[in-house]
C-alpha cells in the first residue's frame, strides 16, 4: 500500500528515527514508499556505514591511511626525541663549534658523552642549548649516560685507551685553548 501524501523528506526522517535499523524495516518502508525506494537504499547503507563507524569499525581504506598517518607521525616523534647532540651531523657540529667559539674537538667529546656534565659552567650549557634549540636538562642527562666513543681506525702495537669522561676544564686545555680563553668558558655567570 502506497502513502503518496507522504513527502519524500518526511519518509527519510522517520526512516532515520527508527529504534530497529535492520533489513526487516528496510524492506518495510521500500514496500510502503516504492517511489523512495533508491532514496531508501541510499540512506541505509549511509546509516549502515556510520553505525560501523561508531561502534569502532573502519572501512579497510580508511584504516590504512589513518595506519599510514601514524606511522609517518611515530617515526618523526622517535627522530625528535633522540638527544639533540646525538644527532648532530659533521656539518652541524662544525656549526656549533663556530657558533659558540670552541674547536670541533670539544664538540665532538660532547657528542661521545666525553666531558664530565657537573664540571661544565651552566652558562656554556645554556648557550650550547638554545644553539641547539634543546633545553640545559636535556643536555645534563644525555652528558650523565655511559661515554660513547666513535671508532677509530688506527695502526697501533696497543689497544687505544679509552680516556673515559674529562671535566670540561681539561677538554679545553686538550683541545689547545689558552689559559685566558679557557677562563672565558669556564665563567659561570650569564
Amino acid at each position: 500500500m502506497t502513502r503518496p501524501e507522504a513527502t519524500l523528506e518526511d519518509v527519510l526522517d522517520a526512516f532515520s528515527m527508527e529504534t530497529e535499523m535492520g533489513s526487516a524495516t528496510l524492506q518495510r518502508y521500500l514496500n510502503d514508499y516504492p517511489q523512495f525506494s533508491d532514496e531508501l537504499i541510499d540512506l541505509s547503507n549511509e546509516i549502515y556505514q556510520f553505525s560501523n563507524v561508531e561502534q569502532g569499525e573502519l572501512p579497510s581504506t580508511d584504516r590504512e591511511r589513518i595506519d599510514a598517518v601514524l606511522a609517518q607521525f611515530r617515526s618523526a616523534a622517535s627522530r625528535s626525541s633522540r638527544p639533540a647532540l646525538e644527532r648532530l651531523s659533521p656539518a652541524r657540529q662544525r656549526e656549533l663549534s663556530q657558533a659558540l667559539g670552541v674547536p670541533r674537538q670539544v664538540i665532538f667529546a660532547f657528542v661521545e658523552r666525553g666531558v664530565i656534565a657537573s664540571s661544565v659552567p651552566g652558562r656554556f650549557l645554556t648557550r650550547m642549548a638554545e644553539a641547539l634549540q634543546s633545553t640545559v636538562s636535556d643536555l645534563r642527562t644525555y652528558l650523565s649516560q655511559e661515554p660513547q666513543r666513535a671508532v677509530r681506525y688506527a695502526k697501533a702495537d696497543d689497544k687505544p685507551l679509552d680516556p673515559g669522561q674529562v671535566p670540561f676544564e681539561q677538554l679545553l686545555r686538550d683541545a689547545g685553548l689558552s689559559e685566558a680563553q679557557a677562563a672565558e668558558f669556564l665563567k659561570e655567570e650569564l
